[in-house]
């Protein structure tokens, strides 16, 4: 995005901001509670373990003053939305496997990544259907990343988490998506990028951080490692649906595909073969054109 338009976007948010600050204190609306695939499996792995909770909670960078009330901040139901959001973080930080060669990126690349602490934002809840996720550029006040009810309604904490690593890209790397493929079904909003291509063994594992990836790309990587890397307690539909997301969005939202796709090898730089010998080392005496 341009910096006069983005210059006017902080403006309005500012503004925005303001004017709510103006409004008479009620309480805020929240996304309904919902039973969702797998998610109640997840959580029973961790069983909403209280030294994780508070580590997550200021390394995502998720506040209570956001998450109080009916969005289930001091909940341990995963019906409601905080305790969702607290299994997608549990993936992204503990839901792959150590294996040499064989995701894209490592759990510690994903949740640095993905850290609100780290690049300056916070999660936020909104009561809204417009999309999955919004980031958001503040003007004297902290960027942040809306995770909206499609988030929570109809969604696998899998996929919640490539949304969080999606929209952390937008913030990180101050990006915005490109012009439409067919087949995005975005309609005329923009949500289409490039692919930055990489080699599976391009970066060592936990050595990501400053290597642009787009925001689709971030996302396919992730889902894909999951679907395909993920640690055995990964409930399986949470992985099926992830690999399939993955390969939708290639397929839809990347305007240079790689040539890759989830279920296919990751490709591998491997070095080119040394020189032949020299035909005619020195001396160079009696040396014939071949």
């Amino acid at each position: 995005m341009r910096a006069q338009v983005k210059t006017l976007l902080r403006t309005s948010v500012f503004i925005a901001v303001v004017a709510l600050g103006l409004l008479p204190a009620e309480a805020g609306a929240v996304c309904p509670n919902s039973v969702e695939t797998d998610e109640q499996t997840l959580w029973n792995v961790h069983n909403g373990w209280p030294a994780f909770r508070d580590w997550f909670r200021p390394y995502f960078n998720f506040q209570s003053g956001e998450w109080g009330g009916g969005w289930g901040w001091d909940s341990t139901d995963p019906t409601q939305a905080f305790p969702k959001s607290w299994d997608s973080a549990y993936l992204i930080t503990y839901g792959l496997q150590d294996s040499t060669l064989g995701p894209w990126h490592s759990d510690v690349d994903y949740y640095n990544w993905a850290s609100g602490a780290n690049h300056g934002f916070r999660y936020e809840p909104e009561d809204s259907n417009d999309a999955f996720a919004q980031s958001i550029w503040g003007w004297f006040v902290t960027d942040r990343v809306m995770l909206m009810c499609p988030s929570f309604n109809g969604r696998t904490a899998g996929g919640r988490a490539g949304t969080m690593l999606h929209e952390s890209t937008h913030i990180t790397y101050d990006s915005q998506h490109q012009s439409n493929r067919p087949g995005s079904n975005c309609g005329s909003d923009p949500c289409s990028d490039n692919w930055f291509f990489h080699y599976l063994n391009s970066y060592s594992y936990g050595s990501l951080s400053g290597h642009q990836h787009s925001m689709n790309q971030i996302q396919i990587e992730y889902l894909c490692d999951l679907s395909q890397f993920g640690e055995w307690w990964v409930p399986a539909t949470t992985a099926l649906v992830a690999q399939s997301e993955a390969n939708d969005r290639m397929n839809n939202r990347i305007l240079n595909p790689p040539g890759w796709t989830c279920g296919t090898p990751r490709p591998i730089y491997v070095a080119p073969p040394p020189p032949p010998p020299n035909p005619c080392p020195p001396p160079r005496v009696n040396c014939q054109e071949p």
